[in-house]
């Protein structure tokens, strides 16, 4: 397995996120709601059991949407990378390895969720309701940071490509880390660059702060229903955690 495939790539995700699902189908306000509902809650709880049962959910969503199971396995191992290099050291504070297995397990469930809102909605249709839904100064910050992180997931896979391109036969995986913690720095000034390069082409085209598209989703029971999860599930998660197991 190549390093540059462990970042999910812009048009891999363009093209699921078109998808003709049942999740595909609901409405982008609804999954928004849903995937905030459950990563705040993934936050909230303590409890291991509790956080895995939310993780065995969002991989029955993934099934139902029919999304790329072994593909989606492989970008976990980006966000655990980060939650991993920031509880690295607690064991020396005195931290348990419970505890920094519960944070590991709440940081890539959280990362699994947005990964079935950005897989399941297209990124211009959620924009539309957000930049309906909150002030223009936060969809912008909301629309262009979604551009930004695939901007510097694709500009990444290009680095590594072109490395291995001119590397021959590959390059060993201890120089892959330090090529990666060595051009983090390059990637994240060339994507504020380039988002403030596509905010300043917006402007110039007319963008007032909302979008607006020909095609309008409606309201339906299916959506009432994902709502509803949304709802009850972490008021009953919290309630057996505080009530039932404490």
């Amino acid at each position: 397995m190549e390093f540059h495939s462990l970042f999910p790539n812009p048009m891999i995700v363009d093209y699921y996120s078109g998808g003709d699902s049942v999740l595909h189908r609901l409405h982008p306000v609804v999954k928004l709601v849903f995937s905030i509902a459950m990563v705040l809650t993934t936050v909230y709880l303590q409890n291991l059991r509790l956080i895995l049962v939310l993780s065995v959910l969002v991989w029955l969503l993934f099934f139902v949407a029919r999304l790329p199971l072994r593909r989606l396995l492989v970008w976990s191992a980006l966000p655990a990378f980060f939650v991993v290099s920031i509880v690295i050291f607690l064991p020396l504070m005195g931290y348990s390895w419970e505890y920094i297995l519960k944070i590991l397990v709440k940081g890539v469930t959280a990362a699994w969720y947005m990964f079935l809102l950005v897989l399941s909605t297209p990124t211009m249709s959620l924009g539309k309701y957000v930049s309906r839904i909150f002030p223009s100064w936060l969809s912008d910050a909301f629309l262009l940071s979604l551009r930004y992180i695939f901007y510097f997931f694709g500009e990444a896979q290009k680095t590594f490509i072109a490395a291995n391109a001119r590397q021959g036969e590959g390059i060993p995986w201890s120089r892959k880390i330090k090529l990666f913690g060595s051009m983090i720095v390059n990637l994240i000034l060339k994507g504020y660059d380039k988002t403030e390069k596509v905010y300043v082409a917006m402007k110039s085209r007319g963008y007032t702060g909302r979008l607006n598209l020909v095609s309008e989703e409606k309201f339906r029971w299916k959506d009432a229903a994902y709502l509803a999860l949304a709802t009850v599930l972490p008021l009953l998660l919290v309630y057996l955690e505080r009530v039932v197991i404490l």
